[in-house]
């Protein structure tokens, strides 16, 4: 069948989605749901297109042709769409999943929470999490050699979050008796033999309410 995609006639074979004959064609549409291993879902509508006859926004991942359908991929309301569409997914996703920054913390830190809390001003509940977390963080800022930073997605388009600065300025704004979470320091040891070093305790002398838990191998 034959079909039109920002105004050049294609062929289109039965089966094909909207999305698989514009690639096919050379024709970008960006797509984040989207696999030909997997059963199409149209859930992002990134992949989005218009119906040049009726106007109606399309999912192009999920869309067969028909003949004599004329599709604009390009438009100024088709870049809309998509843009909307991608920063309605971003604004309700709060980082669930464990991004590279936290696989690669040796502390099993949530950075990317503490990067949100820190955007948004919460600078107490930022600090109260990293003091949740990591024993003495001020210290190991400076001795840490980042592994979090080397991995940062945002390394590939120009540079890294500069992860141990935003430590460094949160354990400074804050003042220690107004954290609005006590400290806690969790230590988990397996069978291995592990030398724990503590550098400076006075921290915890500081703290009304100190917990720790340590469980060691002799």
């Amino acid at each position: 069948m034959k079909i039109s995609i920002n105004n050049k006639e294609l062929e289109a074979f039965v089966g094909e989605t909207l999305i698989e004959v514009a690639r096919r064609e050379g024709f970008f549409i960006p797509s984040l749901c989207y696999s030909k291993e997997a059963k199409h879902k149209s859930s992002c509508m990134v992949c989005a297109v218009k119906n040049c006859a009726t106007g109606q926004i399309i999912p192009s991942c999920t869309t067969l042709p028909t003949e004599g359908m004329q599709i604009d991929s390009e438009s100024p309301d088709v870049i809309l769409t998509r843009t909307l569409s991608l920063e309605l997914l971003l604004s309700d996703h709060r980082a669930d999943c464990d991004a590279p920054c936290k696989v690669a913390c040796p502390g099993d830190f949530d950075v990317a929470m503490m990067n949100r809390l820190y955007d948004q001003g919460k600078w107490r509940d930022a600090l109260a999490l990293l003091r949740d977390t990591l024993v003495i963080p001020a210290t190991l800022c400076y001795i840490c050699n980042a592994p979090c930073e080397k991995i940062c997605r945002k390394g590939d388009v120009n540079s890294s979050v500069s992860i141990r600065e935003i430590k460094k300025e949160l354990v400074l704004k804050t003042e220690l008796n107004k954290i609005s979470k006590p400290l806690r320091v969790r230590i988990f040891m397996d069978d291995s033999y592990h030398t724990l070093v503590i550098i400076d305790c006075r921290i915890f002398s500081q703290m009304d309410d100190f917990n720790s838990h340590f469980l060691y191998h002799c």
